[in-house]
């Protein structure tokens, strides 16, 4: 687990939580036989064992004794595994890099990028909205979520209007992150700006989802459920506000707090005034 204070809302009353839980994930990065590789994300735990597993259960091994060689290390919390496979299997699947990217979380905000390549600005934006008009949101979301209650496996994003809590763009996907892109495409075709807007997610908050948001320039993102450690890490980086577990009378904000009316500020996480005195002085 890792653990980030937060500022928490319950019952009409803001409160610091300085060691809130968030689930920790890593991107895993497994080359095979050198010629071929694919990206996963996974909790840190059993890394070997994983790698072992996911072989055998997509094919590409018949059992451990074809896996001749593993050697793992890691930097900057990303992992990477090298595996050498003895399997007639190997040569005949087809293969391309990184074919199988299995999203949920990554490392570091900056490793991520590292790997990435990609530089995404700060969010400016004076968009606010008001906790009453947060619990507006989160009814509407339950008006129209009725293919869910039907069937229990589809994810829905919304787009908000934060000054009147009205619904200006919805999707609906199996993934939570393809209903995502659809409601930004959605909004663009009715020529809306999603960086007027508030995103809300059913989903879990992962850090695919905030490049997202960011990329489109949403300055909120909420969701009822929970973000994970390096989605808020990427939130904090981009000063893109993060809301998690907004359901009756509560919720969490994990990021730039400034864009929920009457919220207090983010407390220093511990080490953070030293790490910037330190940059500053090797900066001179």
């Amino acid at each position: 687990m890792a653990r980030r204070g937060i500022v928490r809302y319950e019952t009409g009353t803001f409160s610091h939580d300085p060691r809130a839980e968030l689930a920790e994930e890593a991107m895993l990065h497994v080359e095979i036989n050198e010629t071929a590789s694919f990206d996963v994300v996974v909790t840190p735990q059993h890394i070997r064992e994983f790698v072992v597993g996911y072989l055998i259960c997509e094919g590409y091994a018949a059992d451990a004794s074809e896996i001749t060689k593993m050697r793992l290390n890691a930097k900057d919390r990303i992992a990477r595994a090298d595996v050498t496979l003895d399997s007639p299997r190997v040569k005949t699947l087809a293969f391309r890099k990184n074919y199988n990217i299995i999203w949920t979380e990554c490392g570091t905000a900056d490793a991520f990028y590292r790997m990435l390549g990609e530089k995404i600005p700060s969010i400016k934006s004076k968009v606010t909205i008001t906790p009453v008009a947060m619990f507006r949101c989160y009814m509407e979301v339950l008006e129209h979520n009725d293919a869910y209650r039907r069937t229990g496996a589809y994810h829905y994003a919304f787009l908000f209007d934060p000054k009147t809590a009205k619904v200006v763009a919805q999707a609906i996907d199996i993934g939570r992150h393809n209903a995502i892109d659809k409601v930004v495409g959605l909004a663009l075709s009715k020529g809306l700006d999603p960086s007027k807007a508030v995103l809300f997610s059913t989903g879990r908050i992962t850090i695919d989802m905030i490049l997202k948001a960011a990329r489109a320039r949403i300055p909120i993102v909420i969701s009822r459920s929970a973000p994970l450690d390096k989605a808020v890490e990427l939130a904090a980086q981009f000063d893109l506000t993060l809301v998690g577990f907004l359901r009756n009378n509560r919720f969490n904000i994990y990021a730039a707090p400034q864009r929920i009316e009457t919220a207090p500020g983010m407390r220093p996480r511990k080490g953070a005034r030293a790490a910037r005195r330190a940059r500053a002085r090797t900066a001179r």
